[in-house]
């Protein structure tokens, strides 16, 4: 499970709401305002990361021959090799970088900031998904889930997919809330739903400055 925080500050509060793609989102709150009331505000809130396993009946198979040309070149020069997906038209690219190497039998993995792809070279779904796809925080909270889900359906298809089943295979939510003096106390954990076995608060000066639930994955 993914270590989360929630921060407490006495000096802010709330400016105004609007609702983005990704989830719930604010401006940044006037200073030297506190918060009043027992209740949390929610500042914040949405789908941090996404992961999906996806299964592809590729029709052709251009795509691993171009992948596999960049893979050597990232080996030969020791660096990430630039690449690019023409999604549509020419005029609309999707650039990524290609690593030296695969990962747990994996034939590729490629990314950018939106997201990371793990392929496999396999033309029809086997007992592992052909590509395992991350989605970046950035992405989820610009494009929203359904939006970044719909912009990973279209790649996989421009490159010779025919047909795609996709699964999520992990998801993260977050939510940042912003809590009065009164009620930020260390008792807060005794009211943690969590399947985790870790928790733990944090001082800064002696105060309280956030909770912990769960370990962060260390790769």
């Amino acid at each position: 499970m993914k270590k989360t925080k929630t921060n407490h500050d006495t000096s802010k509060t709330h400016a105004s709401n609007s609702k983005s793609k990704g989830g719930l989102t604010t401006i940044s709150p006037p200073a030297k305002v506190k918060r009043s009331g027992s209740s949390p505000l929610v500042l914040a809130s949405g789908i941090d990361s996404l992961n999906l396993a996806i299964d592809v009946y590729w029709g052709r198979t251009e795509l691993f021959d171009y992948l596999e040309l960049l893979k050597k070149s990232a080996a030969s020069t020791r660096q990430d090799s630039p690449g690019f997906f023409e999604i549509g038209s020419p005029e609309n690219k999707w650039p990524f970088l290609v690593r030296p190497h695969g990962k747990n039998g994996y034939e590729w993995m490629i990314y950018n900031k939106e997201f990371s792809f793990h392929i496999g070279r396999w033309t029809t779904p086997q007992s592992k998904p052909s590509v395992l796809a991350e989605i970046r925080s950035e992405t989820l909270w610009h494009l929203g889930a359904k939006g970044a889900v719909e912009l990973i359906k279209e790649i996989l298809l421009s490159q010779g997919g025919t047909k795609i089943t996709l699964k999520p295979s992990r998801v993260d939510l977050c939510v940042d809330a912003l809590f009065s003096e009164r009620t930020w106390k260390v008792k807060l954990i005794d009211y943690a739903t969590t399947r985790s076995t870790y928790m733990a608060p944090h001082f800064t000066h002696k105060k309280m400055s956030g909770i912990s639930i769960g370990r962060v994955n260390r790769h």
